[in-house]
């Protein structure tokens, strides 16, 4: 009987080792669930003082502009707007009015981005492909 009770403690040690490492693991990665913040939720937290956000939004109409070294663009989710600064090559999709995330962190009141990607829909069809008479 001794045997017995041996494997049934050691059993349960290694179950309760493997619950709390699943616990540990869900409670480290339930502030990183979101894929990218929008700048309401991002000027509405603390999160804005913390490297590597993602933050994703529309880049407004009209306030995209090209510099030497950088281009200066706002990012809205229709309610608040961030000012965002990037150095870099643009994606082909990029353009005004075109779903953005941009990866970085918060300088200063501005969004100083490290990577830009852009979103497309599901319809997405590259252009040697599209026809008129879809």
């Amino acid at each position: 009987m001794k045997r017995k009770y041996r494997r049934l403690f050691v059993v349960i040690i290694t179950l309760s080792i493997f619950a709390g490492s699943v616990v540990l693991v869900l409670g480290k990665l339930k502030n990183n669930v979101s894929f990218f913040y929008t700048p309401t939720e991002l000027l509405s937290s603390s999160l804005i003082n913390r490297p590597n956000i993602r933050i994703g939004g529309m880049v407004v109409k009209g306030t995209v502009q090209k510099y030497d070294d950088s281009i200066v663009f706002h990012i809205t989710d229709l309610k608040n707007y961030i000012k965002v600064v990037y150095k870099g090559i643009l994606p082909p999709l990029f353009s005004e009015g075109s779903w953005i995330v941009a990866k970085g962190k918060m300088v200063n009141g501005k969004f100083i981005a490290s990577e830009i990607l852009a979103k497309h829909d599901e319809n997405y069809m590259p252009n040697k492909y599209k026809t008129n008479d879809l």
